[in-house]
């Protein structure tokens, strides 16, 4: 894992994590027991590394967002109800100023990194409290509110790790993979699609501020790629931009990818066509909410269909019924009901 000049193994992860856990937790024996910690900080190996030792903690994070208004940081310090806030030195101010009154717990990241961890490698192991459930509760994520004011969505253990597990199946996630990161991580898309995925299959995540010439330029040092519709626009636009050796120079990267996935909004059909005659490549587009994680995907293998989704993800069973309830007709609109199996 990687980001803002900083490099991290999964070795020196575990060990900053274990010690952000053992420090928010006074009772080992049942830890925060689910307790919500809300937490502020920039996209990278401390944001991930943050929520990961609430999880060890046995509370449930809550991701809050840099690119977030005051307000909008009060109404989901309010709804949360989180028992401890916890902020990177940049970020303290901020996270303070929505929540006058409360203690703001500053996330320390030295030894988040491979070097410094080496020195903490004889230290006594900090004292856990158990593994939490698989029903506990693991994240809190904000929806879009596209239906009135976002709403705390709680996701338990299982939930993110059936997610997980699906996508690493579906889109044959491994750990020699190199993902480039662009997304934010207070959505289910960047966090636990990207960051999470990536993770759980062991890959290296590569964290960056997008930037369309920036993205083009750092295609060529990775093996996937997942963004929004919004993305891949502005990287066609920059691509059209570009002088002709650079764009020869960037579409032949991008051709040696193994995977380019869009979410989170419908991907137009001239975008699709637009980015396989100039890279090669079809992007994979796929389905889910907040709510419900990950539910459709198209192929990994086969054929992908611009303007659809595809089919459930392995562990996923879905149905499309009418106002009755029962079985829409082909062609018709209705109701999408999923479940897990």
């Amino acid at each position: 894992m990687s980001g803002s000049g900083a490099r991290v193994s999964y070795g020196a992860l575990d060990a900053w994590t274990a010690r952000l856990a053992s420090s928010l937790t006074t009772d080992q024996t049942a830890g925060l027991a689910g307790a919500p910690v809300a937490f502020l900080a920039e996209a990278g190996p401390a944001h991930l590394a943050t929520l990961l030792g609430i999880l060890r903690a046995g509370g449930m994070a809550v991701p809050l967002s840099p690119l977030h208004a005051r307000p909008e940081l009060e109404y989901q310090l309010a709804t949360a109800a989180a028992v401890e806030l916890l902020a990177t030195p940049a970020l303290r101010a901020t996270l303070a100023a929505a929540a006058p009154g409360r203690a703001v717990r500053l996330i320390k990241t030295a030894g988040l990194d491979s070097t410094a961890d080496r020195g903490h490698a004889s230290s006594a192991a900090p004292a856990l409290p158990p593994p939490p459930g698989a029903d506990a509760p693991a994240i809190m994520l904000y929806t879009s509110g596209t239906t009135g004011r976002p709403k705390g969505v709680r996701l338990a253990h299982a939930a993110v790790a059936a997610t997980l597990a699906a996508l690493e199946t579906a889109w044959r996630l491994r750990a020699d993979d190199r993902l480039l990161h662009v997304l934010p991580l207070h959505h289910t898309h960047g966090l636990i699609v990207a960051a999470l995925g990536g993770l759980w299959a062991g890959a290296e995540v590569r964290f960056l501020p997008f930037e369309p010439v920036a993205a083009w330029e750092a295609l060529a040092g990775v093996t996937v790629f997942m963004a929004v519709p919004t993305i891949y626009a502005k990287l066609m636009e920059a691509l059209r931009a570009a002088p002709a050796d650079r764009r020869a120079r960037w579409t032949a990267a991008a051709a040696r990818l193994r995977l380019f996935t869009s979410g989170s909004a419908a991907l137009p059909a001239s975008r699709l066509e637009e980015f396989r005659a100039a890279t090669s490549q079809t992007i994979l587009e796929r389905y889910g909410m907040t709510e419900i994680g990950m539910a459709l995907s198209n192929p990994y293998d086969g054929p992908r269909v611009s303007g659809a989704v595809g089919v459930p993800l392995p562990g996923v069973e879905v149905e499309l019924v009418d106002d009755d309830g029962a079985p829409a007709p082909t062609g018709e609109t209705g109701e999408l009901r999923v479940r897990s199996t």
